[in-house]
């Protein structure tokens, strides 16, 4: 074991004062937020340089509008989740609104969005990732605000009561590269014929879906682009598949859960020569499983 001299001792002390004396700042990645003072103790922090908090997380029902109005618009906060937030109303939005760094929003559990809500969001013109799950009764015609946010490449509703003509509005965001529409049981097919505009998107969840059929899928093979497909819990038969078979880029295919889909339908997905794993599964009551495929 090696001691420090005295003099370097000192000199170590020296250095370790003059950091404390200009609070460097030290990088917290994400925080999580569960009351009103553990937030004003977290900005409080930011706002004297003595950390540095990318991504906030605020969760409960202790906040209200105006503890928005003191998240600082010159930090980078990347990342802002409000979940079970159920005081904070559109005009929380509006302080949000200011932080124009952001790129990851999530309002989870909320069902306070309004139009309003989707005019402030609109205003953050660098979002990419905009997360709106379990938030069953917002005002959807709002969703035209979102055109917007071109450079919006993740979209999350699942859980949501969307229907077939709000997602006309979702058809405009064409830099999209992931929507996620599980366990939205109020579309149907023709809701995926406004999806389909979305010719470059790569990704879309399906699942629990159940008014989408067969018909659906003519529509789902329009988007050439698909690499991963969720069509779990669906109502689709071995006569849509034919339909899959047009996605030559599709690698990753879910169909557990539906019950009307065998063996011989997934015969004519054997020209999907990109396609490494399918998830399939006869009922509700049986295991799926999982076949890696090996060209």
């Amino acid at each position: 074991m090696r001691y420090l001299d005295t003099e370097t001792l000192n000199k170590v002390r020296l250095v370790s004062s003059m950091l404390n004396q200009f609070a460097i700042a030290v990088p917290v990645s994400v925080k999580i937020i569960k009351n009103r003072d553990e937030l004003q103790e977290a900005l409080s922090a930011l706002n004297n340089g003595k950390r540095k908090i990318s991504s906030l997380i605020l969760s409960g029902s202790d906040f209200r509008d105006e503890d928005l109005q003191s998240l600082p618009a010159s930090q980078p906060i990347h990342s802002l989740t409000l979940q079970h937030c159920d005081n904070i109303t559109d005009a929380g939005l509006e302080h949000i609104s200011r932080l124009t760094q952001l790129q990851h929003l999530t309002l989870k559990f909320w069902d306070k969005i309004t139009d309003a809500s989707f005019k402030h969001i609109s205003r953050l013109t660098k979002l990419r990732h905009l997360n709106l799950t379990f938030c069953s009764d917002m005002s959807y015609s709002g969703l035209e605000h979102l055109s917007r946010l071109t450079q919006l490449q993740q979209l999350d509703l699942q859980n949501n009561n969307i229907t077939d003509a709000d997602l006309e509005h979702v058809s405009k965001l064409t830099q999209l590269q992931k929507l996620d529409l599980s366990w939205c049981r109020n579309i149907t097919d023709a809701g995926l014929g406004h999806v389909s505009r979305l010719t470059q998107l790569p990704q879309l969840d399906l699942y629990d879906c159940p008014n989408i059929t067969d018909a659906g899928l003519e529509y789902v093979s329009r988007l050439t682009q698909l690499r991963l497909l969720n069509l779990s819990a669906t109502s689709i038969t071995d006569a849509g598949l034919v339909h899959l078979s047009k996605l030559a880029q599709l690698e990753h295919l879910d169909l557990r859960y539906c019950r009307d889909i065998t063996h011989a339908g997934l015969a004519q997905l054997n020209g999907l020569t990109s396609l490494r794993d399918l998830l399939s599964g006869s009922d509700f009551t049986t295991d799926y499983f999982v076949r890696q495929i090996d060209w």
